[in-house]
Order: C-alpha cells, then structure tokens, then sequence
C-alpha cells in the first residue's frame, strides 16, 4: 500500500488506539506517542468496559451517536478480539430512572430490535440470578477489555510505537509538528498532528481547550461467591455488574472534586451498596483490587473531534467520557474519512458537526481561560 504523509497521535488510550488503527488502515504513517510503558493504563485500563445504546427520554444527539457508535464498534470487536456479547440487562431502577427509560420505549428512542423489556421473572431467567426489577434487554450489549482491545487494534507492525516517552513540549515549524521529552529529545516530527491524550491536552493547548474537564472513577473487582458465580449478563443500574471472570467487576462511580486518582475505601462501600439493592448477597463479596482512572468531559457531554480552530494540521480526539468504548472507534472511522477528503453522507456530516471542537462559542473559551 503507499503510504500517505506522516502523522503523529499523542495518547495511547482507546482514543489513541482506535485513531492509529483507523488511519493505518487509510495508507497512514503512524505514530503513536503513549507516556506509559504499556498502552491503556489510564482509564481505558479498566479490566471491563461496558458496550450499549443509551437509552434517553426522548430522542438526543447522544442517543443517536451511541446507537450508531454501539453498532459499529461491537462489529470491531468482535472482528479484532473474537468478542460474544453477553447480553445487558439494564435494570428499572433506581425509580428515578424509570419515567426515563420507559418513555424512551414509547417514543422508539431505540429500534425495538436492539432490545427487549422484560418482566422480574424473565430478567431473573436471562441473568440467572435473581432480579426483584423489570428490564430492558439489549442481547447483542456486553462488555470486554479495554486494554485488550487497545493492543489489538495497533497490533499492525507498520504502526510506530513511542512508549514509555512522555511527551512535554510541542512545536510548530513551518511544514511540521515537532514533539519533545522532557530533556528536549525530538521524539517525532510530523505534518499531521492528532491530540488524543484526554484530560492532559489541556496543558498543551489551555487556548482551546480550557473548557474540557475530568471526573474521577472508581470500579473494584470482587470475589465471586456460589450466588453470584451464576450470574449470565452484565446487569446495570446506575452501576454496572458483569459475570465473573475470575472476578467480578463492578463500577460506576462519579466524582468530580478529587483531582487526584487516589483510591477510597468509601467508594467501595457506595459501590456495593448499590449492588446489594438488587443483588441481595452483594456484602458477602470480597473486594480483591480497586482502580481510579479519570474520564475526560465537556460541557455538553459530547466528543471534541476534528480541527484545531487556531493551529494548521492539529487535530483533537477528545472528551469520550464514559462511554468511550463505544465511541472511540466510530468517531475514528468518521475522523479517518474527513481527514482523507472522503465525502461524507449528510447524516455523517451532521454527526461531525455535533463533536467539532470549535462548536463552542470564542467568548466562551476566552471567559473559560481567564478562569484557568
């Protein structure tokens, strides 16, 4: 294949991953830049993460992206990692959720072919364990490792790979983009520059970006007991549960005062009292490990994908929030095909639209910078 020009992606999260295997695949030269030793090991280094529509009141732009996004990524999975769904059951509960979710039904938020809404007795048989709740069934849903997937799709030796090299500095020259370590080494020099390291793109450009936030998380994964050890299904509340493999895992959590990604105990406890209110054995489950990651948000909870309103040939990939599995490989397909002058279909055009960066208004990001 002849490669295109040279383009380099900084960040080797799930964002970072899904770009550099889209573009491989375009003719690219790729470079990947990914501060850790291995890739995934911030918050796409979670041992599951959970793939599904979202169900909303009425129809929203994140409603339809995360259909359209769930169905092109599961498809990616299952070609790269071999996956089979377990299934989703999302629970009629907490009660404040239950308006939402059963207007959503009524007002065909989601294809009735993507799901099911199933009685306590026909959730409690779909999951195997026993459920007191209705549900909504998404069978083609489920949940696999983020990390896993990240090595996947850069799994092409014709992807370079700068691990284990913090990026500090960048630089702008005439035709290129320079990229620097701490002690000014030029790591790589490209035409083509991608942003993709979530929360952190903020410190090199704080111009644009000001208004891009973080919320910590944290998820545990738990000893299965001879209950538990049944269960089938992922199963989601406000948290999510999966099957066992090994071990549970069970996440969920949303904090946006710690700036640190430290771990707490407390966090833990919230968890699985949460789990306990429809699975009654939770408490008996030992917690083995704990992780806090940060995920990386906007204001209106949308993606930042697409161009730089200051800055030639620089790129942001940016802000998939939680739902980044589901979200980093269709956004990287659409990236892929507008970066290569492809012409887009006017749904696929409206789409870049929602997620373009300079959506939000100058005076807000001057008023935002001022605050930083």
């Amino acid at each position: 294949m002849k490669r295109r020009s040279e383009l380099a992606i900084i960040g080797g999260g799930i964002s970072g991953c899904s770009l550099a295997h889209e573009l491989d695949e375009a003719g690219w030269r790729v470079h990947l830049v990914e501060q850790h030793n291995e890739l995934a090991m911030e918050a796409s280094g979670n041992p599951l993460g959970v793939i599904m529509p979202v169900m909303t009141a009425e129809k929203t732009k994140i409603s339809e992206l995360s259909l359209r996004a769930f169905t092109y990524s599961s498809q990616k999975a299952r070609q790269l990692l071999g996956w089979r769904p377990q299934g989703v059951l999302q629970l009629l509960h907490p009660q404040a959720k239950v308006s939402k979710f059963l207007k959503g039904i009524s007002r065909d938020v989601i294809p009735s072919h993507f799901f099911q809404k199933l009685s306590s007795s026909e959730s409690s048989k779909i999951s195997n364990v026993h459920l007191d709740f209705e549900s909504i069934f998404y069978p083609e849903a489920g949940a696999f490792s983020p990390r896993d997937f990240c090595k996947a799709l850069v799994s092409s030796p014709s992807i370079i790979k700068h691990l284990g090299i913090k990026a500090i500095h960048i630089e702008r020259s005439t035709h290129s983009w320079m990229i620097f370590d701490g002690a000014r080494n030029l790591i790589v020099e490209s035409e083509y520059l991608i942003v993709a390291n979530a929360y952190e793109a903020k410190y090199f450009f704080t111009d644009e970006l000001c208004m891009v936030d973080r919320v910590r998380g944290q998820s545990c994964q738990l000893r299965p007991n001879e209950a538990s050890k049944a269960l089938r299904t992922v199963i989601c509340s406000d948290i999510y549960f999966s099957p066992a493999q090994d071990l549970h895992s069970l996440g969920g959590s949303y904090d946006r005062l710690t700036q640190e990604p430290i771990l707490k105990e407390s966090d833990n406890d919230k968890l699985v009292e949460k789990l306990s209110e429809f699975f009654v054995r939770a408490k008996e489950l030992k917690v083995e490990s704990s992780r806090a990651a940060f995920r990386c948000t906007s204001p209106d909870h949308l993606p930042l994908v697409g161009p730089s309103r200051r800055h030639q040939n620089l790129y942001y990939f940016l802000s998939m929030g939680s739902r980044a599995l589901c979200y980093a490989p269709y956004f990287a397909s659409k990236f892929k095909d507008q970066l290569c002058l492809k012409r887009l279909q006017e749904d696929d055009r409206l789409t870049m639209d929602w997620v373009n960066p300079n959506r939000f208004p100058s005076n807000l990001i001057q008023q935002e910078a001022t605050q930083v």
